[in-house]
């Protein structure tokens, strides 16, 4: 798998991830964050920390060969992590009993899960 992006993209998706973290803090300490904006506020962040963990993901690296090997085993290894969360996540909310319970972010939470595991790789194998 292919780098998408130039390498000051990795950069760039840091700093968005940071900005869509701090936003809402912003937004609540400037009084602007009410209960009729909540849900555009919290969707709004997590479309932009989708884009920014894409733009980490797919960001170009050093070594190119090594590196799509990589991204595949890091993909892999976040679609088994990300299915043990969701399990896990489901189980705890059946036992609860819990009627109410919407996962809506299952793909952000891939996203990271296949990030962190990229940020290992490219870590331990220097």
């Amino acid at each position: 798998m292919r780098a998408l992006f130039p390498s000051y993209c990795r950069a760039l998706g840091y700093l968005v991830l940071i900005f869509a973290l701090s936003f809402p803090l912003l937004l609540f300490y400037l009084n602007v964050l009410t209960d009729d904006n909540l849900l555009l506020v919290k969707v709004s962040v997590k479309l932009v920390l989708i884009f920014g963990a894409l733009l980490m993901l797919f960001a170009k690296r050093n070594n190119k060969t090594s590196m799509s090997v990589y991204r595949e085993k890091s993909i892999v290894f976040g679609l088994i992590l990300t299915t043990i969360y969701l399990f896990a996540d489901m189980f705890l909310h059946i036992i609860s009993q819990d009627l109410t319970y919407t996962d809506g972010s299952s793909f952000l939470v891939f996203l990271i899960l296949s990030n962190a595991c990229f940020e290992y790789f490219t870590i331990s194998k220097r």
